[in-house]
């Protein structure tokens, strides 16, 4: 049974973080799915069952199942369900129905980076590889995307790359570069050194490159 397995013991459940029990409790709820509705008001109580338990709930036994079904919730695992007329019922959602252990890895990654944070072409060439584990493949990866932006938006050549290609770019001796524009702030002329200091310390990347997604002149 998943919640025995992660929990041996009522008290090793009652000491539980939300996230850990609300995981094992949408493994759990997938099995009672299959048996007829879910009520989330009974399911303490199914849970004192799994342990033996034939008294009184435990304090702090309600208090923890609550937590754990609004992280479920908010993560979208468990939604009401509507097809019931009275209140109470909950369902699993089409995520939760294929939820496992390793999901729950893959959903603390999607909160360490939220992909909404992120550039449209980082998002689609780096966050697949970030969620799979491969943190260094990931940022080489978008430094390259953002490598490949400040070329287009350059107008330099495919053949550019590295240090020189960064600081032709900016012109970075020169406040009033290519991509700083006449007139900046000191603040803008001192991230035009930076990324030309930052870029050659990564491997280079071998010309050509596709076209970056996006057309702002500040890419990044």
């Amino acid at each position: 049974m998943a919640i025995l397995d992660r929990f041996p013991t009522l008290e090793d459940l009652l000491q539980a973080q939300p996230e850990d029990l609300g995981a094992e409790l949408v493994l759990y709820l997938q099995i009672l799915e299959r048996n007829g509705s879910l009520y989330e008001d009974g399911l303490p109580d199914r849970i004192l069952e799994l342990y033996g338990a034939r008294t009184q709930r435990p304090p702090g036994l309600v208090l923890i199942v609550s937590e754990a079904l609004a992280w479920a919730r908010r993560s979208l695992l468990v939604v009401r369900d509507m097809s019931q007329s009275s209140h109470g019922f909950i369902a699993l959602s089409r995520e939760g129905r294929a939820f496992t252990r390793g999901t729950l890895d893959r959903m603390r990654l999607r909160e360490i980076l939220p992909d909404i944070l992120l550039h449209p072409a980082i998002r689609q060439t780096c966050l697949d590889i970030f969620n799979a584990g491969h943190y260094e493949a990931a940022v080489f990866e978008a430094f390259k995307q953002l490598e490949i932006a400040i070329r287009d938006a350059a107008r330099l050549g495919a053949h550019e790359h590295g240090r020189p290609m960064v600081t032709a770019a900016f012109q970075a001796k020169d406040p009033g570069g290519a991509l700083c524009g006449t007139g900046q702030s000191g603040a803008v002329y001192s991230l035009c050194r930076h990324w030309s200091h930052v870029l050659p310390r990564l491997p280079e990347t071998p010309p050509p490159h596709p076209r970056a997604a996006g057309g702002d002149r500040w890419v990044f």
